[in-house]
């Protein structure tokens, strides 16, 4: 009998346990370039149609995903609340894609923050189930927008007790201006810049040379007898 019991307790836990994870999951990279900041949501297919909840399409074929792509990119802004300094920020354009895999990205593209910290609330994983978590992990590329070995300025696991994260950053340094030089500015002369009247003053020396060397040859010339 005990044996029994204790079979229908590990059951009941077990179905527990899977009714808590959902299978969605997701990660979000947050990565500050020099000029803006970009956020890239990764999840799964069954994730991007729960968000879409009623208006999302009866199938996840082609036809379903075409239906489904503007609803989702409608969908992005709400899945994130971030704030600079406390005051919020709204992305300048929003995207999302299909990926392999079955695999949804979602793309916000937001000015660079000039106020800290940095306060990202992950509000999409309030659709994960109890026991899912999502990662999100901050990479800081002021110095190089094309850098992909940095490592991560911090990297967090959240969830729905516990989804906000904060990080700050320096400002972005000022791109140094250089000067061109004005277009009706005269160019610097060099020794093969020579003009006319230096070409005819050199001629003139040249041959004034020619005639004094000529004359003293003249006056050593011993005279014939």
């Amino acid at each position: 009998m005990r044996i029994i019991l204790l079979a229908m307790v590990m059951l009941l836990t077990a179905f527990g346990r899977a009714a808590g994870h959902s299978g969605h999951g997701g990660s979000t990279e947050v990565r500050v370039l020099p000029d803006k900041m970009k956020i890239v949501i990764r999840t799964t297919l069954p994730f991007a149609w729960a968000r879409l909840g009623a208006a999302a399409p009866a199938r996840a074929d082609q036809d379903g995903r075409t239906a489904a792509l503007p609803l989702l990119v409608a969908a992005a802004p709400s899945m994130l609340r971030v704030t600079e300094g406390g005051v919020p920020m709204k992305p300048t354009d929003v995207d999302c894609m299909f990926e392999l895999e079955d695999h949804v990205a979602f793309i916000l593209n937001f000015p660079r923050p000039t106020k800290w910290p940095v306060e990202l609330d992950a509000q999409y994983v309030r659709t994960l189930g109890e026991l899912d978590t999502a990662t999100v992990t901050v990479y800081d590329q002021t110095a190089s927008r094309f850098a992909r070995d940095i490592m991560p300025l911090l990297e967090k696991n959240v969830f729905e007790g516990d989804s906000m994260v904060s990080f700050s950053l320096g400002p972005a340094p000022v791109a140094q201006e250089i000067k061109q030089p004005a277009a009706n500015a005269a160019a610097p002369k060099t020794v093969t810049d020579k003009g006319p009247a230096d070409f005819m003053a050199v001629f003139l020396i040249a041959a004034a040379l020619i005639v004094v060397s000529g004359w003293f040859w003249m006056k050593r010339r011993p005279r014939a007898k």
